[in-house]
């Protein structure tokens, strides 16, 4: 499987998908599914320095808008969300594999147009799919409290490690550790988008809702009078299924709503790529003071390391 380089820049807000092994529905929804997402979702935002603006949770994929004040900080982020709910989860479900199918996508998203337009396309989940009628359907965790109604949730984390570390080392005469005594509760922080700056709490709102509304409009007219599979259908899903087909779509560059917003980009992602496999190839020969292009996600030192100790030995 060939990835991508990774380009984070500071100040720019992406778009961070990912989708579970084979598309089995390990994400789906319930109460306790919920409890969790959102608790591990609530502790990496106040643990990481992200901003995320959006967010949805589907049975089998989760999408993501966020901005990073430090390159490195949206990786952090992603990969401690991505382990704990793979942990926690797993465990729940009896799943005791690879959860995830591949390494998380992280898209720019460049003009304030197609920013709003991936908010719409987080809010549209789940409507546009016909699983469910509305948008507010959707049992799943969304964002669409936070930003049609400007609803603030708090979330529950368990700290399941130093649970399970008191627990072993309880004395038999001692009260099994109280899970209360290990729970902290976190603010879900959603930020304002950049684009709506200038707009007040109760304009946003309004806004929002008039996405939703146009995109529930336009999924009852692609549907041509077929019916959804329901909420409940949802629920009574098998966690281990998947379904018969999997949308596989290629990654795009960028998201931008005019053309010369993606040329220019193009450009300089071209010259970032020519950058960084010259770094790349010095590197994989052993030269470790190699500067990579600014904001790249390089390979560890320990490879370097590794390169240079077999060239000596080959050397001697």
């Amino acid at each position: 499987m060939t990835y991508p380089l990774r380009l984070f820049e500071p100040g720019t807000v992406y778009f961070v998908t990912n989708r579970t092994m084979q598309s089995r529905f390990f994400l789906r929804p319930t109460p306790e599914v919920n409890r969790i997402i959102g608790g591990v979702l609530a502790r990496a935002c106040n643990r990481f320095d992200v901003e995320l603006f959006a967010f949805v949770f589907a049975s089998n994929h989760y999408h993501l808008l966020l901005r990073a004040i430090r390159p490195e900080a949206v990786s952090d982020f992603v990969g401690y969300l991505q382990a704990n709910i793979a942990r926690r989860i797993g465990k729940l479900i009896n799943w005791t594999g690879r959860f995830w199918y591949r390494r998380f996508s992280a898209t720019p998203v460049l003009d304030d147009e197609a920013l709003e337009e991936r908010v719409r396309y987080v809010l549209a989940h789940g409507v546009k799919e016909g699983l469910v009628e509305s948008v507010s359907d959707w049992p799943g965790l969304s964002c669409c409290p936070e930003l049609a109604f400007g609803v603030v949730r708090n979330f529950d984390w368990v700290d399941e490690a130093e649970l399970n570390e008191a627990r072993r080392y309880k004395l038999g005469h001692q009260a099994p550790p109280a899970r209360a005594d290990f729970t902290t509760r976190y603010r879900l922080p959603l930020q304002v988008l950049p684009c709506w700056q200038h707009l007040d709490d109760k304009e946003r709102c309004r806004r929002v809702r008039e996405l939703i509304r146009d995109v529930e409009q336009g999924a009852r007219h692609d549907r041509e009078g077929k019916g959804v599979l329901g909420r409940e259908a949802v629920l009574a899903q098998n966690p281990l299924d998947a379904p018969e087909h999997t949308k596989n779509s290629p990654r795009p560059l960028c998201h931008a709503s005019r053309r010369e917003t993606y040329v220019a980009f193009r450009k300089v992602w071209d010259t970032f790529v020519a950058a960084y496999r010259e770094a790349s190839a010095r590197f994989r020969q052993g030269v470790l003071g190699v500067e990579f292009p600014p904001f790249a996600c390089h390979p560890p030192l320990r490879w370097g390391w590794r390169l240079t100790a077999a060239a000596e030995m080959g050397a001697a």
